[in-house]
């Protein structure tokens, strides 16, 4: 049982779950704890099993409070849920199922006290959820270790900002090096990942350090790991095992000391599945495995961080606007695909077209091909309004430019605007206005 420290509650979760396995060779109750459990025929798997008609990686089970959710990773010869086959499926306890041709049955979901971080903020990461102050309190613990972390989940919803928290809360002295594995061709990602000197390839025009010496002392965040090519993937995992890297041309080990965050939108059991990721490099990343769920799957979070994003561009515009009732309805009915990234851009975009001090549902409009709450049509519709995005954009730019040319200063422009200097600049930057250009009546 774990026990709550200072600024935390304990809440009830689910710790672990009974499963019977009803033939085969391993015939018995298993019960297993953790966020995810994984059932194969792999030796890392939180259950094993010896069956011939399993898959190294089978399946997955995640507990919920009432149900568990149950997925497929790939496997050959699949999941059964009676004569039907399942890509996922919510199960209750007592439901019976099969991988490949081997029978089990969900018997209980068992609970147990867990800790919730009473804080809406963690070095930067912020949440009112409790998914989001369950992670708080998993990440304080998880920070001042060595062990390296995990971090899952779609696009957009804050894995980078979570890398970062991380660090800051490890105390560790050294520099904060971000690797975006999308952005390495395969023809130079040894070369990216590891250093090289110089004359090693074609174009090496120079040393380069490895972005482990980089963040020799700190931490090394290995973003979209999913992504790295089949055949870096031996050569990381001995970097981080045996805590050396190697530049490509030379004949030096250099000795580092990091801690690694890794990150990916990918699920990459069925990556290992699949044989596009090394399963040996998946355990040794996920010392810590944290989940970030979806926006639209902690709605309470939504009002709470579209206050703080609106409250972040109105400072910088130097203006003050209130969000209603009928907004935050509005916020939270969205199913948010970008997450938290989209609800950002939505904010900053509403703050800058709303009229007045407050803003209002249609300020909300994504302003594209398919335009909401009927404010606009995509099409002209024979009435020469045209898109209404372009013609915001294009009386702002007017407007601007006008408020440029009788104003003998960029201050004194600001102010009849209504923004301070540095907003105002922010709004003639994204219009692409140049202000030297009309500034008193140029």
């Amino acid at each position: 049982m774990r026990i709550a420290q200072a600024n935390e509650e304990l809440r009830p979760r689910p710790a672990a779950l009974a499963i019977e396995i009803l033939d085969s060779a391993d015939k018995g109750l298993y019960t297993v704890g953790g966020e995810e459990i994984i059932v194969g025929r792999g030796a890392l798997c939180d259950i094993t099993l010896q069956d011939a008609s399993v898959s190294q990686f089978h399946f997955r089970l995640t507990p919920g409070t009432e149900d568990v959710l149950l997925e497929d990773l790939g496997s050959s010869n699949g999941l059964w849920l009676g004569r039907a086959k399942v890509e996922r499926a919510h199960l209750m306890p007592g439901a019976r199922f099969r991988a490949g041709m081997v029978r089990m049955q969900l018997r209980e979901i068992e609970t147990a006290p867990l800790a919730v971080s009473r804080e809406d903020e963690f070095f930067g990461m912020r949440g009112r959820s409790e998914h989001m102050r369950s992670t708080f309190s998993l990440l304080a613990r998880a920070a001042v270790t060595p062990l390296p972390v995990l971090v899952t989940g779609e696009t957009g919803v804050g894995k980078g900002e979570l890398a970062r928290a991380v660090h800051r809360a490890s105390g560790r002295e050294g520099r904060f090096v971000t690797v975006d594995c999308t952005r390495m061709p395969h023809e130079m990602a040894d070369g990216l990942l590891f250093g090289h000197m110089k004359g090693a390839f074609t174009g090496a025009t120079s040393d380069q350090p490895s972005p482990f010496e980089e963040a020799d002392g700190g931490t090394l965040f290995l973003d979209e790991i999913g992504e790295l090519p089949l055949t870096l993937q031996p050569k990381l995992l001995r970097a981080i095992d045996e805590r050396v890297v190697q530049r490509l041309g030379s004949n030096t080990q250099r000795t580092v000391d990091v801690r690694i965050v890794a990150a990916t939108n990918r699920d990459l059991m069925k990556e290992v599945s699949g044989g596009r990721f090394r399963v040996d490099l998946y355990h040794r990343l996920a010392g810590i495995a944290v989940k970030l769920q979806p926006l639209r799957n902690r709605r309470e979070d939504i009002p709470f961080l579209a206050s703080l994003f609106l409250t972040e561009v109105c400072e910088q515009i130097g203006q003050t606007i209130e969000m209603g009732d009928e907004v935050k309805a509005e916020l939270r009915r969205r199913e948010w695909e970008g997450n938290v990234r989209e609800l950002r851009q939505t904010m900053q975009r509403a703050a800058y077209l709303c009229d007045g001090g407050e803003l209002a549902v249609k300020d909300l409009a994504q302003y594209d091909d398919s335009l909401e709450q009927g404010e606009a049509e995509g099409e002209d519709g024979g009435g020469g309004r045209g898109k209404l995005r372009p013609q915001v954009d294009e009386f702002k730019r007017k407007y601007c430019r006008e408020v440029l040319a009788e104003s003998p200063t960029m201050a004194a422009a600001a102010k009849t605007a209504g923004f301070t200097a540095r907003g105002f600049q922010l709004m003639l930057n994204k219009l692409g206005i140049k202000a030297e250009d009309y500034l008193g009546g140029r």
